[in-house]
């Protein structure tokens, strides 16, 4: 019996094997489709690359105002910008450039705990629809989990020669005259939801989760009433790291 099971699972595996390898470009084709990833890896990299020079400049900024006595709506709106660049920063770095990765993540901490020691005013649990949600981005950026649609493409044209995708001579990636090829969908039907640790579209992120009743009366105790104010102390904190759900399931 034992070897029986085995045996079904290695054949199982070989069968996916060959079909992985199938599917794998060859001669010429595979040649195109590395320049299209190596492409595609400088433009997420990049991309994260300015994203983390806006979001040090902006913490930057914020930082010496705190410095000086300057804790007015402007220094806060610098420090909340910051964060909201450098949680993107990590979103577009991940996996492309590991260095870049840890200084944004390094920068989102500094930021979080910066906001919440000179702008607390910001830094409070949402409450609506009579319950409480964790939207801060720090927060939220330390959970690598990200969305993936599925869903059957309808209508979509050439972004080039406006042409059915399938029918012209383009190829989506590339560049031509300047204009980086894509394909433009008009019309879809969505079939589902996958949650995925890097999501095909960087921030494809969940922006809020909702806090339950049960771990905030057991965390804030009997003085707690529900829709009060509650501050988030999470960024005065040392940080635990980042956390991988996805690789647990």
């Amino acid at each position: 019996m034992q070897k029986n099971r085995f045996c079904t699972s290695s054949s199982k595996r070989a069968l996916r094997t060959d079909r992985s390898e199938s599917l794998m470009p060859a001669g010429p084709a595979l040649s195109s489709w590395k320049q299209l990833t190596s492409s595609a890896g400088k433009k997420m990299s990049d991309t994260g690359q300015q994203l983390l020079s806006e979001g040090r400049r902006l913490y930057g900024i914020a930082l010496w105002r705190a410095l000086t006595g300057d804790s007015g709506d402007s220094a806060n709106k610098d420090i909340r910008r910051a964060i909201v660049a450098l949680s993107s920063a990590m979103n577009w770095l991940e996996g492309w450039d590991s260095d870049g990765f840890d200084l944004a993540h390094q920068f989102l901490d500094k930021s979080g705990e910066l906001a919440r020691r000179e702008f607390s005013a910001g830094c409070c649990f949402d409450f609506r629809d009579d319950a409480y949600h964790q939207a801060c981005p720090v927060a939220l950026a330390h959970s690598r989990v990200g969305m993936s649609a599925g869903f059957v493409i309808k209508q979509s044209h050439c972004s080039v020669c406006g042409k059915d995708p399938e029918e012209c001579e383009h190829i989506s990636g590339r560049v031509y005259d300047g204009e980086r090829c894509c394909r433009v969908i008009t019309e879809a039907e969505l079939l589902e939801v996958s949650l995925v640790e890097r999501p095909n579209q960087p921030d494809a992120r969940i922006h809020s989760y909702t806090l339950t009743r049960s771990e905030l009366y057991a965390s804030l105790g009997e003085g707690f009433a529900w829709g009060m104010t509650i501050s988030c102390d999470r960024c005065l904190n040392p940080c635990r790291g980042l956390s991988y759900p996805m690789r647990n399931t």
